[in-house]
């Protein structure tokens, strides 16, 4: 068993602060959809085992 982290931006804080700044942490504006989430996923599944 594992945990997987995955960090969706501003999914839980919608404040844009100067020192977090989640676009240039992510590279996203948005948050990624379900189907993207799900593939990451089974990605990193894939390479545990």
């Amino acid at each position: 068993m594992a945990n997987i982290p995955i960090f969706i931006p501003h999914a839980g804080c919608k404040n844009d602060c100067a020192f977090c700044n989640q676009k240039s942490i992510t590279g996203q504006l948005v948050p990624p959809t379900m189907a993207e989430s799900a593939k990451i996923i089974e990605e990193i599944l894939q390479s545990l085992t």
